[in-house]
Parts: C-alpha cells; sequence; structure tokens
C-alpha cells in the first residue's frame, strides 16, 4: 500500500525562514534550509527553528494541537 505524503509551507513570523511540515501514515517532520536560518533567524540561540519562541506557537497550530 502506497504511504501518502502531505506538505503544508509555513514561515516563522519574525524572520520568516521557511518551514515544511511533511506529514506521512507513519510520522510527520519539519522540514528547513539550516544555511537560510544561519542567515536570518534572530533567535538562533535556541538551537533549533523548533524550539524558536516566535515558531512554537505558529507550530502547534501547523500540527493540529493546542
Amino acid at each position: 500500500m502506497p504511504t501518502t505524503v502531505r506538505r503544508s509551507c509555513h514561515a516563522c513570523p519574525k524572520c520568516y525562514l521557511s518551514l515544511t511540515v511533511v506529514r506521512t501514515d507513519e510520522k510527520t517532520t519539519v522540514e528547513y534550509d539550516i544555511a537560510e536560518w544561519g542567515r536570518i533567524c534572530h533567535q538562533q540561540a535556541s538551537g533549533s527553528p523548533l524550539a524558536c519562541p516566535e515558531v512554537q506557537s505558529g507550530l502547534r497550530a501547523w500540527l493540529g494541537r493546542k
């Protein structure tokens, strides 16, 4: 049985880093360009755009969580 892959594109509300949420039948991942993140992110001390406080509220909504 083929795996369904769904992609939705989003961006950080502060630096506009492009983030793509990729959902398959088995898991959900978030893709981003690490070089772009290094150039434009204002919260690099967080260690990852997924840990960035600016992205957190959007990420919950993008993943369908409260």
